[in-house]
Formats: C-alpha cells, sequence, structure tokens
C-alpha cells in the first residue's frame, strides 16, 4: 500500500517534524494517528506548552516593532491557556490551577532574564513558515524565531534541564535550518530557549552551531523515512520504554494489551489504508 501517494493521504502530501518523529518512535502510534486519526485528550504539559508558544509569539512580534513589554507574553499566556478546552480535550492530569501558575511563572522569568538578550526587529522571523524540499519530500514547519544575529530559536518546555548535546543531534531543529538555508536565510547556530518546570524554576539558553555539516546525514534520514512509509508496514516499536508514555496505548494498541509482539513487525501488517 503506497498510501503516501493517495489522493486522501493523511500527510496532504508532505511532512512534518511531528509526523517523522511520530514515524520514528512508533509506526502503529503513527497509523493511529495519521491514518485513522484517531486524537487524544491534551496532557496538561502540552497545554502549558502551546500557550507558552503562544505568548513568545505575541511578545516577540511587539519587541521586533517597539520592545519586550513585561504584560504581553502572560497575558498572550493565559487567555490561550483558559481557552484551551473550547478547542480540544483536555487529560487534566496535573492541578489545572498549577499547571497555569508554572507557565505564567516561566514566561515572566524568560521575559527577565533572556528575552532582553535577543535581537529581533524583523516580525516576519518570529513563527515563521517554513515549507522546503528534502531527498524529494516535501517538508512543512514553522519555525518559532530568527535573531538578527542570525540564531535559529526553538522554544521548549519540560520538567527535565536538556542538554546542548541533545540539541547537536535535534531532528526538529535541524530541518528547519535546512529549510531556511535553502531560503537563502543565513543561519549561524541553533538554539533551545529551554523554560523547565522545577521547583524552581529555570530559563536557560542552550546553544550549538550550524547543522549544515550534518545536512547530507538528514537527507538519508528523510528519505529513509520516506521510502518505509510506501511499504504500508506500521509495526510497533521495538522499545517498550516508549509505551508508557505513548497517547495510544489505551486506544487499543494490541501491543500495550499483550496481544502482539513487538519483535514480530509482520503481525502487525496493516493494509487498506484504514479507511
Amino acid at each position: 500500500m503506497k498510501w503516501l501517494e493517495l489522493q486522501d493521504s493523511p500527510i496532504k502530501g508532505y511532512l512534518s517534524h511531528s509526523q517523522i518523529f511520530k514515524w520514528m518512535t512508533c509506526r502503529l502510534a503513527f497509523y493511529y494517528r495519521y491514518v485513522q486519526k484517531i486524537r487524544t485528550a491534551l496532557p496538561a504539559k502540552v497545554i502549558l506548552g502551546l500557550a507558552y508558544h503562544r505568548a513568545m509569539e505575541a511578545a516577540y512580534k511587539v519587541k521586533a516593532r517597539d520592545k519586550w513589554y513585561a504584560d504581553i507574553g502572560p497575558d498572550a499566556f493565559a487567555t490561550d491557556f483558559d481557552s484551551a478546552k473550547t478547542r480540544t480535550e483536555i487529560n487534566w492530569n496535573e492541578p489545572k490551577a498549577t499547571v497555569r501558575k508554572q507557565g505564567l511563572g516561566l514566561v515572566k522569568l524568560y521575559g527577565k532574564q533572556i528575552a532582553p538578550t535577543v535581537p529581533i526587529t524583523d516580525e516576519t522571523h518570529i513563527e515563521k513558515a517554513m515549507e522546503t524540499e528534502i531527498a524529494g519530500v516535501k517538508v512543512k514547519g514553522y519555525v518559532d524565531l530568527i535573531s538578527d544575529d542570525h540564531i535559529l530559536v526553538d522554544h521548549k518546555t519540560s520538567a527535565r534541564r536538556k542538554k546542548a548535546a541533545d540539541l547537536q543531534d535535534d531532528l526538529q531543529t535541524s530541518i528547519y535550518e535546512y529549510g531556511m538555508v535553502k531560503e537563502g536565510l543565513p543561519i549561524a547556530g541553533r538554539a533551545w530557549h529551554s523554560a523547565v518546570r522545577l521547583k524552581k524554576p529555570v530559563v536557560e539558553v542552550l546553544a550549538v552551531p550550524s547543522a549544515k555539516e550534518g545536512f547530507a546525514t538528514l537527507e538519508k534520514i528523510i528519505a529513509g523515512v520516506s521510502l518505509d512509509m510506501r511499504t504500508g508496514n506500521f509495526y510497533p516499536s521495538g522499545f517498550p520504554k516508549n509505551c508508557g508514555w505513548c497517547d495510544y496505548k489505551d486506544k487499543g494498541c494490541e501491543v500495550w494489551r499483550g496481544r502482539v509482539s513487538a519483535s514480530a513487525p509482520e503481525i502487525a501488517r496493516i493494509d487498506g489504508g484504514g479507511e
């Protein structure tokens, strides 16, 4: 089944980083999400992350025209966070009030510690749409920020501190840099602006040089993913640790139930696109 070529392909002729990551993590989870189009309730941390990104976008767009105002980010966060229930189903697996307070605190801390150090005067370089072709595959996404000193920034929220070594091999920012370079934008390096939900909140910048030297490897990865997708083999992850945080473990996943072995991909082959 070459569902990438179908008129009603779930990826609509292109891939995103989220789709690629889901495929590489577990093909069966990819099948549930992008072929069967089963949506799951978003956990509290995702709602926080989405609202945090909206806050960064709003505050930086004003800064590009004028300056960073202390109230714009928190106001944007609160509005997005409070209205999330009207847009999606939410699994409040953490106390809503606590998560809201944490998010507001991180936005305010970022505004004090990191925002003043970021040069930005071009509003079009905030939430910049990216569309490129890698190894013959169309890939789309949105770049959080490209600073005036040519640093590609990705905002992150997490419960644990990240490491620069993880950014060095990060697929998402590598894809975005690839697209920006093809568009003619000079990229000097990549950075995670990381907001960490610890008992004592932390916001920090992790930076690495340009990923240009790894572009050939990136092309091979995307080409391999595209080729694999055309086989129609949606077998489950071979790494059981992925199952613990998978959105679909309680949605009828045969592996989670113990009825299908992750080491027997031929059993999990799914034909016909699930439509």
